[in-house]
């Protein structure tokens, strides 16, 4: 990994890059489209088609504005994948892949102005082969989009602070602009990181540099305002506190909702991190002092971005791992240039031995909940001065024990003659590893951990011609809304769609489908949601479904009964007793 002129970038990188950024193409119409984010919005992008919705989807979205709120870009962009090319799962995920493709080497440019071209290379792979990373560019959803926007708009933020002319501005607010078409608020944060750097100069700017950033701010402003405004028109005569009221931007702060808030709370992406960007994690927060301190330009961004993006996370009580997305691209230009920089200095034995063993702990934390878990038991055990179950001891023996084993092996391969020579070897290693995990997931995992069979619930119902569906689970559900072609949202007339939703007591589950399904005909498809009874559990239906319906479909995430049509109930009217 080197080049005989340490400021050009060989060839080769890019060749490399493009292979790291289309891998993640193969397999790509993996079954289903995910129940909640993933299919939402690509019912957005069918409204689009449908309808010609484009400039506000919320007459034909689910639930309105509740999924329609966010800035259009993604979907435009995925309705015009969808006008070229038809609908389908693939066509959904198209542009977030392309995006995750096209972040890698503006990541290795950014990498390439922080150190040198390598840095950039290492800082690229160790992003874009990430598996979690690599899980979102597969996925139909705003994130990765935005992550791109983002990371263009730092590099020509960059390229503003340092050069006196060129189209940088333009590009910069331009790359903004488009961010802020993305998704909700996020992308203001990179204006607030380049006002951070310009405070922590020595030399105040002047005013060619304050020009040039207002133009654009400028740019931004004239791409983004007027969706927004015709929104606040359209929805809340104008009031421009419409997207923060609309967003339930204070509750999703303050209180946490939808049941996204997290035990360990502002502690919550600390672990993340860890969990999540293992390869990175520890090269980075080993030097987060000489970030902090640092007057460079581009570190002092690339600091900044990371910071504010998991202080402001950290602080509010609705969290999701799809946030830290933002954070990996600085924590992967920073690591990189750690790792790249131990590489070429003089060989410092306790250096490496601190960073094998730091990275070896995170990867062994990351590759197990189970233990993770152990641990917060053992940990909850000794506060309340009890002891703990003999599984999780044995657990929390086993990651201690592979923990002394890392830095054991870390001690002796550091201390070995031949080290030295190889530290690029560990860099590859490292690399390898990274990708091979993505790779399996691709090419192996994909292709049933996903498969929740909705494409099957609405190829049986197609097939079978039931024209009325009762669906007992939550009020809205993306992923059964898409295949079912829009059935439950009233976009078509041949199929009746009807939503009950249980009892909060599951011993009631019973009599209450009992009776709600009096007086249905016996050509009604009963339709069970099984995770939507309750949070992050998966019911048994054959526990409370009537003994007359006949389960005729099964998958795992629903079940489907039929009556045999000689019930005694059929025709019966509501709330008659026997």
């Amino acid at each position: 990994m080197s080049s005989s002129n340490p400021t050009q970038t060989p060839s080769w990188h890019f060749i490399l890059l493009t292979v790291a950024g289309l891998f993640r193409f193969v397999n790509l119409g993996f079954l289903d489209l995910q129940a909640w984010d993933e299919a939402l919005y690509t019912v957005r992008a069918q409204a689009i088609i449908h309808f010609g919705a484009w400039l506000d989807q919320s007459p034909h979205a689910i639930g309105g504005l509740y999924s329609s709120l966010h800035p259009p870009l993604y979907v435009w962009l995925t309705a015009g994948i969808f006008h070229l090319f038809g609908e389908g799962e693939a066509a959904a995920r198209t542009i977030s892949t392309l995006a995750g493709a096209a972040t890698l080497p503006f990541i290795a440019l950014l990498g390439k102005r922080l150190a040198n071209p390598e840095t950039g290379l290492v800082a690229a792979l160790l992003f874009g082969l990430n598996p979690f990373v690599t899980f979102f560019a597969r996925q139909g959803q705003f994130d990765t989009l935005l992550v791109f926007f983002l990371t263009v708009s730092a590099y020509y933020f960059l390229e503003t602070l340092d050069e006196p002319r060129g189209k940088a501005p333009l590009l910069a607010g331009l790359s903004l602009g488009l961010a802020l078409m993305t998704k909700l608020f996020v992308a203001f944060l990179m204006p607030g990181a380049v006002f951070l750097v310009l405070l922590r100069r020595i030399n105040k700017p002047g005013k060619a540099l304050i020009t040039r950033l207002a133009a654009a701010l400028a740019v931004a402003a004239v791409i983004s305002i007027p969706w927004h405004t015709f929104m606040a028109l359209s929805h809340a005569d104008g009031n421009p506190l419409f997207f923060f009221i609309q967003s339930a931007l204070v509750e999703r702060t303050i209180y946490g909702i939808e049941g996204n808030v997290q035990p360990l709370e502002v502690f919550y992406y600390i672990n993340q991190v860890v969990v999540l960007s293992p390869a990175a994690a520890f090269f980075f927060l080993s030097k987060a002092r000489e970030f902090y301190v640092s007057r460079d330009s581009t570190t002092g961004l690339l600091w900044i971005w990371f910071v504010l993006f998991f202080l402001l996370f950290s602080l509010m009580r609705t969290k999701l791992a799809v946030y830290t997305l933002p954070m990996f691209v600085p924590m992967s230009l920073l690591a990189a240039a750690v790792l790249w920089k131990n590489v070429l200095q003089p060989f410092q034995r306790t250096s490496w031995f601190v960073l094998m063993t730091g990275t070896s702990l995170f990867l062994i934390w990351s590759s197990s909940q189970d233990c993770r878990t152990a641990v917060k038991d053992v940990l909850r055990s000794l506060l309340s001065f009890q002891m703990a179950d003999s599984g999780s001891i044995l657990l929390v023996a086993l990651l201690v024990a592979s923990g002394a084993t890392a830095a054991a092996v870390a001690f002796w391969g550091t201390s070995r003659l031949w080290f030295p020579g190889i530290r690029r070897h560990f860099v590859i290693l490292l690399i390898a590893a990274t990708g091979g995990f993505s790779l399996v997931d691709i090419v192996l995992m994909d292709n049933t951990r996903y498969n929740d069979g909705a494409a099957d619930v609405a190829s049986f119902i197609e097939d079978r011609g039931f024209q009325r569906i009762i669906v007992a689970g939550s009020d809205r559900n993306p992923q059964l809304t898409y295949y079912l072609g829009g059935a439950d949202i009233q976009w078509r007339s041949d199929i009746s769609v009807r939503r009950i939703f249980p009892p909060a007591s599951p011993a009631a589950y019973g009599a209450w489908l009992i009776e709600e399904l009096i007086g249905e005909p016996s050509t009604t498809l009963l339709l069970i949601e099984k995770d939507k009874f309750k949070r992050y559990e998966t019911i048994n239906p054959q526990e409370f479904v009537p003994t007359d319906y006949d389960l005729v479909l099964e998958t795992r995430r629903y079940s489907a009964y039929l009556r045999p049509p000689t019930n005694f109930l059929a025709g019966v009217e509501p709330g008659t007793n026997y």
